[in-house]
C-alpha cells in the first residue's frame, strides 16, 4: 500500500509510543483483532482480562484507551454507539502488519 509505505516511519513512531507498555499493546491488538465490529469498553476489558497473564484493572484499561483516543494516536470513540475502533483503515492495516511481524519474530526465537 502506497500510503503505508510513505508514512511508515510516522506510523511506526506512533505505534512504538502507544505500545511503550504492554497494556497499550494489548489494547491495539484487541481492537485490531475485532475490527469488523467496533468494541465497547466492557468488551475490550473482557477480552484483555481473558488472558490470565494480564492483571490489568478496568480503570487501567479505561485510562489507557482514553490516552489512545488523543493525538497522535488513531483510536476513535463513537459516542453514538459507545464503541472504540481505528480512525483509519491505514492505521488498522499498519497495526496488523506490526503484530504479524512481532509474532513471526517471536516464533523464530522459539525454533
Amino acid at each position: 500500500n502506497g500510503f503505508i509505505s510513505r508514512h511508515k516511519d510516522t506510523l511506526k513512531t506512533v505505534y512504538e509510543k502507544a505500545t511503550n507498555d504492554s497494556l497499550g499493546w494489548y489494547v491495539l491488538k484487541t481492537i485490531s483483532s475485532n475490527v469488523h465490529s467496533k468494541l465497547s469498553l466492557n468488551e475490550i476489558v473482557r477480552i484483555i482480562s481473558k488472558n490470565k497473564k494480564n492483571n490489568f484493572t478496568e480503570d487501567e484499561i479505561s485510562n489507557k484507551i482514553n490516552e489512545l483516543t488523543r493525538s497522535p494516536y488513531y483510536i476513535l470513540y463513537k459516542s453514538s454507539s459507545e464503541k472504540f475502533g481505528f480512525s483509519s483503515p491505514f492505521w488498522h492495516q499498519f497495526i496488523k502488519v506490526q503484530l504479524k511481524a512481532e509474532q513471526e519474530k517471536k516464533n523464530k526465537k522459539k525454533r
